[in-house]
């Protein structure tokens, strides 16, 4: 099946999107402004057919979902997660520049391929994002 139109939405910015922490996999609440940028979002499908929405299993993004599109049920894909971000995970750049000197400037250099210390890289990511995009193919026929 080939898809018509995909939307792609971020989940709206969280408490840790404030104070510059890595969340990866951990979660953090939307902020009020991360729920308005949702209803903006979904304000703007408001005219347009959605069949379906997938979302990671981090509460951030389901509840962004739900605000995308109330009316249908949100499926929880797995392969959908945040990027591990392992180490770093809830660390803020300077906590981060404390424990692994120079290990940030070393991410600069290939941040497709650079892993996060005992998390995992975006070229992983995108590997399960293929498989998520592939389920989410053979589930619609």
């Amino acid at each position: 099946m080939a898809f018509e139109t995909v939307y792609l939405a971020r989940h709206g910015q969280t408490e840790w999107n404030v104070e510059g922490r890595r969340q990866g996999r951990l979660d953090s609440p939307l902020t009020p402004h991360g729920l308005l940028q949702a209803q903006r979002n979904a304000d703007l499908l408001g005219n347009h057919q959605i069949d379906a929405v997938f979302t990671s299993p981090l509460p951030r993004s389901r509840r962004t979902a739900e605000i995308l599109a109330p009316a249908l049920p949100v499926e929880v894909l797995n392969d959908l997660a945040e990027i591990a971000h392992g180490a770093w995970s809830g660390l803020t750049s300077a906590e981060i520049d404390g424990i692994w000197p120079g290990m940030r400037a070393a991410r600069e250099q290939d941040k497709y391929a650079f892993r996060f210390p005992g998390g995992e890289s975006y070229a992983d990511a995108d590997v399960r994002a293929g498989r998520a995009l592939a389920e989410i193919t053979s589930a619609s026929r």
